[in-house]
């Protein structure tokens, strides 16, 4: 999924195919980019790049054995998450990211790890930003989906959601004068499930008129 220079504020696993049995994974991101908030485009793709890590966690699926919980992110602070990719590689499921660098921008407080918050309101978002005197970022997406439209139910529901945890972990513009985004994520098992955790900046830009 790459969401073009957009900031990423959150994302989740989703179980997809006719029989839901194929493995996505979904971004939410701001729907325009602020004037305020430039991105350096960057092609590059950053994953764990170590096939027999220490990282590896053995889990119980057909197509591959492993999941790599390695974190995946950028060496610069100020990079953050515009793209991602799950890839499977010798048995083993790899996350793989897309980083853009922001431009005349600082990090107002240290990354914060995260993991499903579910009482986020979306309404709430779009108010906030639109009650401000920030630049207006527009509507929030789910991979290119607006976020009024449901997310198909996977068929075999039950059965498949034992091994994959389906919860989508997601933040917004909680303090001025800056937005949260996704600067790094690292794939988990917890209880047997293979679930997201996300790593949050939260950014100070200037204004322009």
């Amino acid at each position: 999924v790459d969401v073009g220079n957009r900031p990423v504020t959150g994302l989740r696993l989703q179980l997809e195919g006719s029989r839901s049995n194929r493995l996505a994974i979904h971004l939410q991101h701001l729907a325009s980019l602020p004037k305020s908030l430039p991105l350096a485009d960057a092609n590059a793709y950053l994953s764990c790049n170590s096939y027999s890590c220490n990282f590896h966690k053995k889990v119980k699926w057909n197509c591959f054995l492993y999941v790599c919980t390695a974190p995946v992110e950028s060496d610069d602070s100020l990079s953050i998450v515009t793209g991602a990719q799950l890839q499977v590689a010798k048995k083993c499921l790899l996350l793989r990211l897309r980083f853009s660098k922001i431009i005349g921008a600082t990090v107002q407080k240290p990354p914060e790890w995260d993991q499903y918050r579910s009482n986020w309101d979306f309404t709430s978002f779009i108010t906030k930003v639109g009650n401000r005197n920030h630049p207006k970022p527009g509507d929030v997406f789910i991979s290119s989906v607006p976020h009024n439209v449901n997310l198909p139910v996977p068929i075999n529901a039950p059965k498949l959601q034992r091994y994959v945890d389906l919860k989508e972990i997601i933040r917004g513009p909680q303090d001025t004068p800056g937005y949260w985004a996704v600067s790094g994520a690292r794939l988990s098992v917890h209880n047997g499930k293979i679930c997201l955790l996300a790593k949050y900046s939260l950014l100070s830009f200037c204004y322009t008129v």
